[in-house]
């Protein structure tokens, strides 16, 4: 890994995978029942759920351009935003 790279260990390219496939499956999921069961206030789960995804699926691609910044700074912002959003669906019921 060069000198310029802004993290701070390698970002693993398996776990991101899988992590990318739990939250993608769960996405899929939650909108499926959100949808059939006209529950529409877990929007923000869903939400939560496919920028979770977007951030593991955007670690998987850093694995390959770890000096990138722009995707460590968007999968970055994607994993640690995704619980807030969450978390507005909880508070809000």
């Amino acid at each position: 890994m060069a000198d310029t790279s802004p993290w701070q260990y390698s970002p693993s390219m398996p776990a991101a995978i899988a992590f990318a496939s739990i939250y993608g499956i769960m996405a899929a999921t939650h909108t499926y029942q959100a949808i059939h069961y006209r529950a529409w206030y877990c929007i923000p789960i869903i939400i939560g759920a496919f920028w979770e995804t977007a951030g593991y699926a955007m670690r998987a691609v850093a694995s390959y351009f770890p000096d990138s910044v722009p995707i460590y700074a968007g999968q970055s912002i994607l994993i640690v935003l995704a619980p807030a959003c969450k978390l507005i669906s909880q508070t809000a019921a």
